[in-house]
């Protein structure tokens, strides 16, 4: 944690997706008048395309009671 809030960290090994890796970029900025708040975080496109995966799983699932998948899909669509 100490490297990260320093800025001081290597970068994720390219086992990870360079979408991925960009995120994770993103969201580790030192700075904090800099680092994405969570809208905007909902917005980059990697993460809109998990979001909108996990939507459909959730909405397909039979195991979840119907007002949790409400909740989590509403969630999710904020």
């Amino acid at each position: 944690m100490a490297k990260v809030l320093a800025g001081d960290f290597p970068p994720l090994p390219e086992k990870y997706s360079a979408d991925f890796r960009d995120v994770v970029r993103q969201v580790l900025v030192v700075d904090a008048n800099r680092r994405p708040g969570i809208a905007d975080i909902f917005e980059i496109p990697y993460i809109k395309e998990g979001l909108k995966i996990f939507s459909e799983t959730v909405k397909k699932n039979t195991r979840i009671a119907e007002p949790i998948k409400e909740a989590l899909v509403a969630h999710v669509a904020e």
